[in-house]
C-alpha cells in the first residue's frame, strides 16, 4: 500500500512537472491536468498536494474549469483535517490568475457558505481567504457573500451577516473609504437585505 501510494505522489509531481516546464504551451497539457485531478481521489498525501496543484494551473484548463471546481470542493469536505485545510486555503488562489469577476464572486459565496462551519481552524481560513478576495475584486466578493446572506439556508445566513456585520465592515478603511464606488454597492446590497441585517 505504502508502494502505491509513494507511486501515486510521484506521478502526482511528475504531471506538476510537465505543467511547469510547459510555459506557454501547458494550457495544451489536458492529460497532465486531468491526472493532477483524478489524484485527489487518491491518498491522503496526493488529495494534499492535488488541492494546491489544481489551482495553480485551473486558468490554463476552462474546458475543465468545472471538473476542476467540483473536485477541489470535495476536497473542502474532507473529513481529514489537512486535506480539508489545504483545499479551503487553496480555493481562493483559483482568483490569482483569473481577471474573472464571476470566479471572484462564485469562490467568495462557497467560502461564505463554508462560515458556518463549528472549526475554529478552518473559520480562520475561511475569514482569511474572503477578505483575499474582498481585497482582490471589492464588488465580485461582495455579490458572493451577500447572495449567502439572502439564502435559503439559515445557518450560512446568520454567519453571513455576521460577517458582514463585523469582519466587512472592519475592513471599512480599506474597501469603502478609499473607493466610494465600493461603499455604494455595499448599500445597494445592505437596503435589499436591510431587514436581516444590524449595522452599527
Amino acid at each position: 500500500m505504502a508502494a502505491e501510494q509513494s507511486a501515486g505522489v510521484e506521478e502526482l509531481y511528475k504531471n506538476f512537472g510537465v505543467l511547469a516546464d510547459a510555459g506557454e504551451t501547458a494550457g495544451e497539457k489536458l492529460a497532465e491536468y486531468d491526472g493532477i485531478l483524478q489524484a485527489a481521489k487518491g491518498s491522503a498525501n496526493e488529495k494534499k498536494l492535488a488541492a494546491g496543484f489544481i489551482t495553480r494551473f485551473y486558468h490554463l484548463f476552462p474546458t475543465m474549469a468545472e471538473t476542476a471546481m467540483d473536485t477541489l470542493l470535495d476536497l473542502v469536505e474532507e473529513e481529514n483535517d489537512m486535506i480539508r485545510r489545504t483545499a479551503i486555503k487553496a480555493l481562493p488562489d483559483i482568483c490569482k490568475r483569473s481577471p474573472d469577476p464571476a470566479l471572484c464572486a462564485k469562490v467568495s459565496e462557497y467560502l461564505t457558505q463554508l462560515l458556518a462551519t463549528e472549526d475554529v481552524i478552518d473559520l480562520a481560513l475561511v475569514k482569511t481567504g474572503l477578505a483575499s478576495l474582498l481585497q482582490k475584486n471589492t464588488p465580485a466578493a461582495m455579490d458572493g457573500i451577500f447572495s449567502q446572506v439572502g439564502g435559503e439556508d439559515e445557518g450560512v445566513r446568520e454567519q453571513a451577516i455576521d460577517y458582514v456585520s463585523s469582519s466587512l465592515m472592519s475592513m471599512r478603511h480599506i474597501l469603502f473609504i478609499p473607493h466610494p464606488e465600493n461603499e455604494k454597492q455595499l448599500v445597494r446590497h445592505v437596503k435589499k437585505v436591510s431587514w436581516l441585517l444590524r449595522i452599527n
